[in-house]
């Protein structure tokens, strides 16, 4: 059935109206939020000769990013302002429902990086750890112990200074209820044979800039399908969201 004018009062008719009067409804543009929001969740890829315990960095803006069409750019969604993230699983973004192109990440914060090295283990045999600063005292953990012998202890401090990661897809994804994982950099990213002996790499240090440069170059977005906040083997073996 057309829809004539004569039958339509306003021009900010509804979709519920135009369902009554036997107009199809537009489908939703990509980068238009539709439905439920999702969640992303911050990792970091996997060290060689160590691993890292903890971390924190203060986020001022995740975005999603609209994907190009023949009728143009669409609008990005900005789904957050202001928040701290300790690269612990159980924390997540919450991220603006619809079809996407990509995601760009905005710090108010340097990157800081926590790392233990276990002499007698092969930590690239084991999955990494992420959490808050491992001080032993987690008020928002209820499992947390205030002994601060159940603390991990750190051999490695680094502090990297990214002011924005941007990270596009190919193919266009979708975000109703899905959670996903950003990994900064990727498996086997940095080597503890690399850093040289160094304890502590900040803005000062020579490496620093090869490692911003690799964090920028590699992170990438995983569709977190057990909805665990972390990077599974399958999930891995399926790619990245992102390229």
């Amino acid at each position: 059935m057309t829809c004539h004018p004569s039958r339509v009062p306003l021009l900010s008719v509804t979709v519920l109206l135009g369902a009554i009067l036997g107009c199809d409804a537009p489908e939703p543009s990509p980068g238009t939020g539709v439905g439920n929001p999702g969640a992303v969740a911050l990792a970091i890829g996997s060290a060689e000769g160590f691993r890292f315990v903890g971390g924190e960095v203060a986020i001022e803006r995740l975005s999603m990013l609209g994907c190009s069409t023949p009728e143009g750019k669409q609008e990005d969604g900005v789904s957050l302002s202001a928040a701290t993230l300790h690269f612990d699983p159980h924390e997540a973004l919450e991220v603006r429902s619809g079809t996407w192109c990509g995601l760009q990440l905005e710090m108010a914060s340097r990157v800081a990086l926590y790392g233990a090295i276990d002499e007698d283990d092969d930590s690239t045999a084991r999955d990494h750890t992420t959490g808050h600063l491992p001080n032993g005292d987690d008020d928002n953990d209820p499992g947390a112990d205030d002994d601060d012998s159940a603390a991990e202890e750190i051999d490695l401090e680094i502090y990297l200074t990214i002011e924005t990661l941007v990270s596009t897809a190919t193919d266009a994804f979708a975000i109703d209820g899905e959670r996903f994982v950003y990994e900064l950099g990727e498996e086997g990213w940095l080597s503890l044979d690399e850093l040289g002996g160094q304890a502590i790499v900040g803005g000062d240090t020579g490496l620093h800039q090869v490692l911003v440069n690799r964090i920028i170059e590699h992170s990438a977005l995983y569709a977190d399908t057990d909805a665990d906040g972390r990077i599974s083997a399958d999930e891995r073996a399926a790619g990245p969201l992102t390229d």
